[in-house]
């Protein structure tokens, strides 16, 4: 009986061949399997492309995943060598080194405030514990009247100062505040201003027939001067809520008589 290969007249791929010298006959006592060599053939496909013989993967006996390296990074050039703006964009080269947009001007910001108090906080940043930087200073805050500083209050917002601009975000014009020290400054000094903010941020300074002083960090106050000044900022605050507005303003002149003595000898 002959091989299935063989019925179907494909004698070279006889499934039992009489092997002799490397040669051999099929299982058809008629046909012949003359040429092909038995012994160095691998196994083939009769129909379709023949069979690539498998190749065996040498694997390290010690090989571990410690020893695997991460693949060569290539390298790539900054242009195509071929491109047809490859000129051009070699000329852009080293132009972009710092990360992000150019600082916009006051004119060019959609919220000039919100922008510039953001830029104030990135300069002094606000960190839980924080007491405020005019604890205990005789002449806070500097403009045309610096404030009695606090006892020693958190902090609680960054005050521009003397420069009231939301832009002018220099140290020397930011200042770490608690809400009594900020609030104490305001009322005593933005009548000297004026009512109208500037645009886009512009320098925003007192009125220059008055006299605007400088933040004084290194001069301290008595603690009888404290003690007079939180005492008649409470009559302010309670004539003022009882709508009885001459006496506030008698009393904030007062204060302000006191807060200015001895300015003339720091100026």
């Amino acid at each position: 009986m002959s091989c299935i290969y063989c019925e179907v007249d494909l004698h070279r791929f006889c499934e039992s061949p009489v092997v002799g010298n490397n040669t051999g006959l099929c299982c058809c006592p008629d046909e012949s399997t003359m040429g092909l060599n038995l012994a160095s053939s691998s196994p083939k496909n009769p129909i379709g492309r023949p069979r690539k013989p498998r190749e065996e993967l040498i694997k390290p006996s010690n090989a571990g995943v410690e020893e695997i390296l991460p693949p060569v990074a290539q390298e790539i050039s900054a242009t195509h060598v071929n491109s047809s703006d490859s000129d051009k964009a070699n000329s852009l080269r080293g132009k972009w080194r710092k990360l992000g947009a150019p600082m916009k001007t006051g004119a060019d910001m959609e919220n000039v405030l919100a922008t510039g108090r953001a830029r104030a906080k990135i300069v002094k940043p606000l960190i839980p514990g924080m007491i405020c930087e005019w604890k205990g200073l005789r002449y806070a805050g500097g403009g045309i009247v610096p404030i009695i500083g606090c006892a020693g209050n958190p902090v609680e917002s960054v005050h521009h100062g003397p420069d009231k601009s939301v832009l002018s975000n220099e140290v020397t014009n930011l200042h770490r505040v608690c809400q009594v020290c900020h609030e104490r400054w305001h009322i005593i000094n933005d009548s000297y201003y004026g009512s109208v903010r500037p645009p886009d941020g512009e320098i925003w300074l007192p009125n220059k027939d008055f006299y605007c002083h400088k933040h004084q960090g290194n001069i301290t106050v008595t603690e009888d001067a404290m003690r007079f000044s939180d005492a008649m900022w409470k009559k302010i605050r309670d004539a003022s809520r009882h709508s009885r507005h001459e006496e506030a303003d008698m009393y904030r002149e007062t204060l302000v008589g006191v807060m200015q003595e001895g300015l003339e000898l720091i100026s």
